[in-house]
């Protein structure tokens, strides 16, 4: 899951690289002129700005989001489990794109599919010190 988050990051340089291509920069340009967007006032350059700050942001939460599950995984909780195969699902929504996302998303999943193997299990069943700490029925009894 470290390797998936880490590889978000590595991302980011190359698809601002594509951005400011120049086969990048005609492809948003026939987007926006065929959108019509010559009325409002965005040109490419501001909307390449625009890609590459919420690019950022996002690629910082998600690489965020990728370490706390795995940190916690490796603490043994199981909530962190759960959460990762909760986002490995919605990442399989991802699956269209080509490149570095799509390896990615595969390593997310293939380390989600890890965690649920029946050598793990026992790791996420390990008793809690908190259950019950004076080992007797509630209450006294």
């Amino acid at each position: 899951m470290i390797a998936a988050g880490v590889l978000t990051l590595i991302g980011i340089p190359f698809t601002i690289a594509t951005l400011n291509s120049p086969a990048g920069k005609s492809m948003l340009d026939q987007a926006l002129s065929a959108q019509g967007t010559s009325a409002s006032g965005i040109d490419t350059s501001s909307f390449i700005n625009i890609l590459v700050t919420v690019l950022v942001i996002f690629s910082v939460i998600f690489a965020g989001l990728y370490a706390l599950v795995a940190f916690n995984v490796r603490k043994g909780k199981n909530w962190a489990r759960i959460l990762g195969t909760v986002f490995a699902g919605i990442s399989l929504l991802g699956l269209t794109q080509i490149g570095m996302g799509t390896i990615t998303i595969l390593l997310g999943i293939a380390a989600i599919v890890l965690l649920y193997l029946p050598a793990s299990a026992p790791y996420f069943r390990k008793a809690q010190p908190f259950a019950n700490p004076y080992g007797q029925a509630p209450y006294g009894r």
